[in-house]
């Protein structure tokens, strides 16, 4: 789990990068350097989560939802990517072993996303206007 709340914050300002070159969002992360694009993504990252802190008033129960989901997202999205890579580098060597390996993984992944989307969704994973009533009284 602790690798797997790194990943955002690593690879993630390396994506952003990459979307800021297909204007996804705005230049300032592209072509700076590799340091500087990452200390404007860690920023940003960082900055949102803060946001979720405050905005959850730091409940662990929403939080610890919110962070599973986003966990099995990422490594579903990145495993789809390889499926999609591999797919289109079908003539390298022992492609069909590595594809398989993705959509095994991507199976796998998108399996625990989709139960634990219909398992926690209303335990947190969307916040909804009851809680803040609950809370609020």
């Amino acid at each position: 789990m602790l690798v797997a709340a790194n990943t955002g914050f690593l690879g993630g300002p390396a994506v952003l990068a990459n979307m800021a070159i297909d204007n996804w969002v705005p230049k300032q992360f592209r072509n700076l350097s590799s340091r500087l694009v990452t200390q404007n993504g860690i920023l940003l990252f960082g900055v949102a989560a803060l946001l979720i802190l405050l905005g959850t008033d730091g409940e662990v129960s929403i939080l610890v939802v919110l962070y599973s989901i986003n966990v099995f997202l990422t490594f579903s999205l990145s495993l789809l990517g390889l499926c999609i890579y591999w797919f289109k580098h079908r003539r390298a060597a022992n492609w069909l072993i590595r594809i398989a390996l993705s959509i095994i993984g991507f199976i796998v992944c998108a399996a625990i996303l989709l139960i634990m989307i219909l398992e926690k969704f209303t335990a947190g994973g969307w916040v909804n206007d009851y809680y803040y009533q609950c809370r609020n009284r």
